[in-house]
């Protein structure tokens, strides 16, 4: 604990004994204890699942010289989270529980805790993120974040499921390569679709053109390297193929200047010696005035070939009228258009539909001028009846106002004119219920009790149910709370008292929070 000192012509250190106390011993009196990294006769590893066989003393660091900073009584649930360290004839961990938090724990009183359910997963199946979670480097609330999983993320199994916290984990690789550990409440397992026979296309030693730019990969997979990407019009050879994977036919080819890879077919054509043969008619799907609405991703080009500059991307719901064309080209039939926010070009009709300008009948609304309402859930206040317009205000849940023109149509939904605290705008009646103009009470809500997990970042516990008041902690995306009282009222959110063994006791939004 300290030292050395010399007196007396010995050399002396503060030292503490195990049931005795400190004191000072002399160096001739003592011989050092070695500290052995992960024994090979330790009988857990990091993420095990352990029991208490009895009452066990909790401490900061690996030794019974140590104080004791917690005690976790027979049969309490521990996570190990550190290796095993062998300190004066005892295996120490690392260790994890609710009930006490962090520490070192001796292993004379551990067991193995029962086997896990098997879980709803087997190793190999792959999956998909339904709702934002942690990836984790240990199967519990108590290993470092390596990623926040997005909805929509997907990924592979690769170990067997453990216990912690009251979940399921599962050991995962996400399809961008990172690897962890997950609870299985927010995936879904996924069908990988068996690949398409190969389409014969094309013959080794045929020639080809692209027709829209693509990558020349180093082998036959979306996860293979990129040696170049091939331009529109890049002609080249057919060495060999063809292959399946990942749900395209793929061959492997040698453009015209040198590069070799494999390429999908979809983007390349078959050419000879003989000129190209005249393009097509255009099918005149449509006709000069008429409106459209984009289907599909697609570009706006500033003439009708592939090879034309791009002067925007037309997101799915782009709307405008038609103004000239058709042309043929690249084996498309293009349109000279002009879109609803004024820009002018041509794009391939094949995402294109076209759109009805008749007047929509009157919308049978719910509300009359002058009712007042009350916000259901956040919804954006624009400046006219339609989503394109500008957002003056986001409307959280338990805004009120009143009604003060409409209704609209526009974009499949039927519109209000209102007036708020916000100011005036116009939002969807979907957001809107008739209310008295005063935020009623919650009528139904989360009993204490109910365990329940943080699903929005940063999500501030406050001292009271309103934004005004102090914040006691900031909680992080997937954070679990026990519901001790509420709902209560404040700042247009519904509130609930929580506690936490790590953040406290405080009061957090019902927005931010769902059941476990």
């Amino acid at each position: 604990m300290a030292g050395p000192q010399d007196g007396d012509g010995f050399s002396w250190y503060l030292v503490r004994v195990q049931g005795i106390g400190d004191g000072w011993a002399v160096t001739t009196a003592m011989s050092p204890s070695p500290i052995v990294e992960s024994p090979a006769d330790a009988l857990f590893e990091v993420g095990d699942t352990v029991v208490a066989t009895q009452s066990i003393n909790v401490r900061p660091r690996p030794g019974l010289a140590q104080s004791v900073i917690a005690t976790a009584a027979a049969g309490t649930t521990i996570e190990i989270s550190q290796p095993p360290i062998d300190v004066t004839g005892h295996i120490w961990y690392g260790a994890y529980s609710t009930s006490f938090g962090g520490g070192w724990i001796v292993e004379d009183f551990l067991s193995e805790a029962a086997s896990p359910p098997p879980g709803r997963f087997e190793i190999s199946d792959t999956f998909r993120v339904t709702s934002v979670t942690n990836l984790r480097s240990a199967p519990t609330t108590a290993g470092s974040v390596l990623a926040t999983m997005v909805v929509g993320a997907t990924g592979t199994i690769i170990g067997d499921s453990r216990t912690a916290n009251g979940y399921i984990w599962w050991q995962v690789t996400l399809t961008n390569g990172t690897t962890g550990w997950c609870i299985e409440n927010w995936l879904v397992e996924t069908q990988v679709d068996p690949d398409p026979p190969p389409t014969g296309k094309f013959e080794v030693n045929d020639t080809f053109r692209v027709t829209e730019n693509t990558n020349l990969c180093t082998s036959a997979t979306t996860g293979a390297g990129v040696v170049i990407v091939m331009a529109t019009g890049t002609t080249g050879t057919v060495l060999g193929g063809p292959q399946n994977a990942n749900g395209f036919t793929w061959w492997q080819v040698r453009t015209s200047g040198g590069s070799t890879g494999w390429s999908v077919e979809n983007w390349l054509v078959e050419t000879d010696d003989t000129p190209d043969p005249p393009p097509p008619p255009p099918t005149a799907r449509f006709e000069i005035d008429d409106t459209f609405r984009v289907s599909q991703v697609t570009n706006l080009r500033s003439s009708g070939t592939t090879s034309a500059s791009v002067l925007a991307t037309m997101t799915v719901g782009t709307t405008g009228t038609v103004i000239g064309g058709p042309t043929a080209a690249n084996s498309y039939v293009w349109w000279n258009v002009r879109l609803s926010s004024g820009t002018t070009g041509w794009c391939i009709e094949n995402w294109l539909v076209e759109t009805d300008t008749t007047e929509p009948p009157p919308p049978d609304g719910a509300f009359e001028v002058g009712d007042s309402f009350r916000v259901t859930e956040r919804v954006n206040m624009r400046t006219a009846a339609g989503t394109s317009n500008s957002v003056i205000a986001i409307l959280v849940a338990g805004s009120t106002g009143t009604i003060t023109g409409g209704p609209g149509n526009a974009n499949g939904f039927v519109w209000w004119n209102v007036q708020t605290s916000a100011g005036t705008g116009w939002v969807i009646e979907d957001a809107l219920v008739e209310g008295t103009g005063t935020t009623p009470p919650p009528t139904d809500g989360l009993p204490a009790g109910t365990e329940v997990r943080v699903n929005s970042n940063n999500l501030r516990m406050r001292s009271g149910p309103g934004t005004g008041n102090s914040v006691l902690a900031v909680l992080p995306t997937g954070a679990q709370l026990t519901v001790v009282s509420g709902p209560a009222t404040g700042s247009g959110f519904s509130w609930y008292q929580a506690s936490s063994s790590t953040y406290g006791t405080g009061w957090v939004a019902d927005d931010f929070i769902a059941r476990v």
